[in-house]
Parts: structure tokens; C-alpha cells; sequence
């Protein structure tokens, strides 16, 4: 299965815990909208540094989504196939 489309991204930068020293790093809420072949949304965090070097950085972000994918009338979708069938 193949899908095309678009997805948006809403960044939020979060705050520091109360009294935490963040040792340079910083945490920004991720919501994303995808639309198109397959609509989902997605929420998660991402967590990034800066050093003292220019341009070094670094970040890991984690989410999780719901999609809900377009199929035809008459096709099986993949999560219901056995493992044995083709797709």
C-alpha cells in the first residue's frame, strides 16, 4: 500500500520543570496533521541541545499516532490479512 499527501506540524516550545537546570537542552511539543491517502495525527516531544561549537547540535523526538488509511471497497486491508497471504 502506498500512500501521497501532506502533513502540517505544529512546534510549541515547552517549560523547563520548575528549579530543574536544563544543562542546555530544551523540549518542544509536536502536533502533526497528515492528510491525503492517509489521514492521521500524531502527537509527541522533542528534546534537543546546543553546544558550544557553532553549529553542533543534536535531538530525539518520540510520538505516537492514529491513522486511518483509505482502501477500496472489496480489498482486504493489510492488518487483516494472515501472515501468510501476499501484500
Amino acid at each position: 500500500m502506498q500512500a501521497t499527501g501532506t502533513f502540517e506540524v505544529k512546534v510549541v516550545p515547552l517549560p523547563a520543570d520548575e528549579g530543574t537546570d536544563t544543562g542546555g537542552f530544551g523540549r518542544l511539543s509536536l502536533d502533526k496533521t497528515f492528510s491525503g491517502g492517509l489521514t492521521a495525527t500524531s502527537k509527541g516531544q522533542m528534546i534537543g541541545a546546543f553546544t558550544a561549537v557553532e553549529g553542533s547540535a543534536g535531538y530525539v523526538a518520540l510520538g505516537a499516532g492514529h491513522r486511518h488509511a483509505e482502501w477500496k471497497e472489496g480489498e482486504l486491508h493489510p492488518a487483516a490479512q494472515r501472515d501468510d497471504e501476499p501484500r
